[in-house]
């Protein structure tokens, strides 16, 4: 019997066991709150909606799915490097999630949208959701309301940045071609040298590009426990995930994923951040291609990732 038909079934934000599990299936709790003590994920969310002011409570519920689907993916095997047949590359995950905005999340568009991109991401067998209502987490600050909010002092730019070489070239590539502000968005799982990289690149191109450079970091990654897979094929999600919360939260419709091989990825929604499109989008290694969020690496042709978010006007 393959991984795929031995699906792994995580509970998340607390959500319960559905009585249609079977006993002997494979369940795991994920919960990054504080106070509990089985808590399995490192998420500081507040500290992250705290450097905004506030965030929607859809932005919100996606960083939270994000973080979840990456932990199940580092806790999740895929089967030995040296193994002659990959029996176990292609997981089977389901995921039952509480969340603010059940509504929106629970359409049949968006579980569809939601599952297809992260299938494609991840080379995996099969993703599904089921969302529950009832999740609400307390204000970052007194100043987690919607009318606080940051807005760009002029042009500007969200770009990933790992720390790596391909997304500083990118970084200066950019401030060195345009005046705009450039707001750089990391992400750590844990690994005190990937910190120390990532923040003393940061501070070296705030010092060479002074008031024009905006560090900001998003902390997750598996707590009390070291990842049993380290292919880490969700982390696209996740990286994705942030850029998109801080790019809409700047009134921004997109961001830039600077690639290996001199690539540049320029991921927007042409139609803008509250529309959704579901057209097919193709690109090659020689263009900067326009995909949708959450996107891909500009090195992979097939069909684009369209946008989850915003799938109504409500």
């Amino acid at each position: 019997m393959t991984a795929a038909c031995s699906p792994r079934i995580f509970l998340c934000n607390g959500a319960t066991r559905p009585s249609s599990v079977p006993a002997e299936a494979h369940v795991s709790a994920l919960n990054y709150l504080p106070g509990d003590p089985n808590r399995l994920v490192t998420l500081r969310l507040p500290k992250f909606v705290d450097q905004f002011y506030h965030l929607p409570d859809r932005v919100l519920d996606l960083l939270e799915l994000a973080a979840y689907v990456f932990a199940a993916d580092r806790a999740t095997f895929r089967g030995a490097k040296d193994a002659v047949e990959y029996h176990a590359w292609s997981r089977s995950m389901s995921f039952i999630v509480k969340v603010r905005d059940a509504a929106f999340w629970n359409q049949p568009q968006v579980k569809e949208r939601l599952s297809k991109v992260i299938r494609f991401m991840t080379g995996d067998f099969e993703y599904t959701f089921q969302f529950l209502p009832g999740h609400a987490t307390p204000p970052a600050s007194l100043f987690d309301k919607e009318e606080f909010a940051i807005a760009p002092r002029g042009p500007a730019s969200v770009a990933l940045f790992s720390g790596g070489l391909d997304s500083l070239a990118g970084a200066v590539e950019r401030l060195e071609t345009t005046h705009e502000d450039l707001y750089l968005i990391s992400h750590r799982s844990g690994l005190p040298s990937t910190k120390r990289t990532q923040a003393s690149l940061a501070q070296a191109l705030c010092r060479a590009y002074p008031n024009r450079v905006h560090p900001y970091s998003f902390d997750c990654g598996l707590a009390n426990e070291r990842g049993a897979e380290e292919t880490q094929r969700t982390r696209a999600f996740l990286f994705g995930s942030i850029a998109f919360a801080v790019a809409h939260r700047l009134g921004l419709d997109s961001f830039f994923a600077f690639e290996n091989g001199g690539d540049l990825a320029e991921l927007h929604s042409p139609t803008g951040l509250d529309e959704c499109t579901s057209e097919p989008h193709h690109t090659s290694t020689d263009a900067r291609p326009h995909g949708r969020f959450p996107g891909r690496s500009p090195r992979r042709s097939g069909e684009g990732a369209e946008s989850i978010l915003d799938n109504d006007k409500s």
